[in-house]
């Protein structure tokens, strides 16, 4: 149905119109994680042929289930909300109506009708909307029971107009014009539903204002419309209308961000088994460990939470790695205990049994520690070496050799004294085996 684009009244200033109008839960989902917490266990999914873990609680399960239907049907809901609106975005009147503009001035105030046609005609075909015009006495519309003008022009643009594209400025004066001076002219402006898109409140007090600033200046009627429309074709904004997305993009924003924080998951984890290989939950991940004052003993069957043994963490300590965890041939044999540990040997194989991803922290953890044991491996070999023993192995300068003899060739070439080879003389060591001619020393 039509509404109010805004009017005025000599005196009582302009008005705006009325704009037709219209009128989100979050549930909890399974809890993921990449480390093991209290009451999880373990998944393997492949991801390029290759494993991988994570830790989820009890209640999830993998691929897609019947509750994301019902959230599939809210987010269905608020889209239609959106689309609702957002289809303001681009402007557009259909173009499936009648487009004869009237002008019917019963008031007989309009000087000029062919200039006011022109204007009006220049108007709707930049808007595609159909402007019209009507002059009446103050008089002829309160006999009708009309207690305000707006009442009025409502019922007159139903009765002219059998679409919702139509743009119907009424004006009205008394039959005497002026009385006393004054001459307590109105007028009001509806237009059709279907030119909401363009015809915005904000574009409609451009012309609101202007046509009461000229009739308020004492301009007539005729040309204070044929001036208004001329302005309002030149400042009408036709282009998309950006603030139509501002009530929803902050809904459409957090769709999106809901949808893929639920949904990502269930496509990322959807080929997700409960791993085979990992520990009972219950012994791997319990809820509270014992406190390290405690008195409880530690032995290689008790499972911690990386689900291997205490020996197998991959930030054990020296001594339980040699007690528990020791590579063969470091430690397992008998009368190798005073071998050194290999710390690269076991991490290796510690890393090799390590079931979950390494990050950055733990491999900087590791790194540390790797440190200490390298300077620690290195230590425990420099005790191993004979004290005060030096690498005593002789210099070629201090062997006593008897002289070369001559060269077999021309001067040019010399032989060693040590290998025999031939070559050039400007050399003062053999090219094969690096000795010194002694004929230079």
């Amino acid at each position: 149905m039509p509404h109010s684009s805004g009017g005025g009244s000599h005196g009582g200033g302009s008005h705006g119109g009325h704009s037709s109008s219209h009128g989100g839960s979050r549930g909890r989902g399974s809890s993921i994680s990449r480390t093991p917490f209290a009451g999880s266990r373990r998944y393997v999914y492949y991801h390029r042929n290759r494993p991988q873990y994570f830790y989820a609680s009890k209640s999830f399960k993998p691929g897609f289930n019947a509750s994301h239907i019902f959230i599939i049907v809210i987010y269905l809901f608020f889209l239609f909300m959106i689309l609702s609106n957002v289809k303001n975005f681009i402007p557009h009147v259909s173009q499936n109506y009648n487009h004869i503009i009237k002008i019917e001035d019963d008031a007989d105030v309009i000087t000029n009708e062919d200039a006011l046609k022109l204007e009006l005609e220049r108007f709707k075909e930049k808007t595609g909307i159909t402007p019209s015009v009507v002059t009446i006495h103050n008089e002829d519309w309160q006999s009708e029971n009309y207690y305000n003008l707006e009442r009025y022009a409502y019922n007159r643009y139903l009765s002219e107009f059998d679409d919702e594209m139509h743009w119907l400025i009424v004006y009205s004066e008394p039959k005497n014009g002026s009385s006393a001076g004054f001459n307590d002219w109105c007028w009001e402006g509806m237009q059709g539903d279907n030119t909401d898109s363009l015809l915005t409140p904000k574009q409609a007090d451009k012309f609101n204002s202007y046509l009461q600033s000229k009739l308020e200046s004492g301009e007539d009627a005729g040309t204070s419309l044929q001036d208004s429309f001329a302005y309002f074709t030149k400042e009408i904004h036709t282009g998309p209308n950006f603030s139509a997305l501002y009530p929803v993009a902050p809904m459409l924003l957090f769709i999106l961000i809901h949808a893929f924080g639920m949904f990502f998951p269930v496509f990322k984890y959807r080929n997700a088994v409960p791993d085979p290989n990992a520990p009972n939950n219950s012994a791997a991940y319990p809820s509270s460990g014992a406190s390290n004052g405690s008195n409880t003993s530690v032995n290689s069957s008790t499972p911690n939470s990386y689900g291997n043994n205490y020996g197998n963490t991959p930030h054990a300590a020296p001594s339980l790695r040699n007690q528990y965890n020791t590579p063969t041939g470091y430690g397992n044999g008998v009368g190798q205990q005073n071998k050194p540990y290999d710390p690269q040997a076991a991490r290796r194989q510690r890393i090799a049994g390590y079931d979950k991803n390494y990050s950055y922290a733990e491999y900087k953890r590791d790194k540390e520690e790797r440190d200490r044991e390298f300077n620690s491996y290195i230590e425990q070999y420099k005790q191993l070496m004979p004290e005060n023993k030096v690498n005593t192995a002789p210099q070629m300068d201090s062997l006593n050799v008897p002289a070369p003899s001559a060269a077999p060739s021309s001067g040019n070439l010399v032989t060693c004294q040590y290998c025999g080879n031939v070559f050039a003389s400007k050399y003062n060591k053999c090219p094969f085996c690096n000795a010194r001619r002694s004929d230079n020393l």
